[in-house]
């Protein structure tokens, strides 16, 4: 019987058969490569580690960044807003000493007329 189940297995040579030991060789290096597949993925999720601290601290500066130019355009509105409206404060004096000169020269140059036209109607 057993010459029998001999003779139907496939041919082969002895160095082709797997010993324990063999695949015991096999199980420690299947092991090593995947305590080195292991490795990578812990360093990789260290540099993702260190990469998001990384990011954290360049936002954290962004952020302080915009809050000084926030500030400093806040001021500088407040400065142009000042300016602004001394600006429109001289414009208004310019203006009202303008039409102030205008009025009492129109109204000067009003009563001379009258005192001439006066004037002339009384020699007349």
């Amino acid at each position: 019987m057993a010459h029998k189940l001999m003779d139907s297995l496939p041919l082969f040579s002895w160095d082709q058969v797997a010993t324990k030991d063999d695949l015991k060789a096999l199980s420690t290096a299947i092991t090593a490569k995947f305590d080195q597949v292991d490795a990578q993925f812990t360093a990789v999720a260290a540099e993702f580690v260190n990469l998001r601290g990384e990011i954290a601290k360049e936002v954290a500066g962004l952020s302080i960044k915009i809050g000084e130019l926030d500030s400093k355009i806040s001021t500088k509105i407040g400065e142009f807003d000042s300016k602004i409206g001394k600006l429109d404060s001289s414009f208004s004096k310019k203006i009202t000493e303008q039409t102030r000169v205008m009025v009492l020269t129109m109204a000067g140059f009003s009563l001379t007329v009258c005192g001439a036209m006066a004037g002339g109607i009384l020699i007349a």
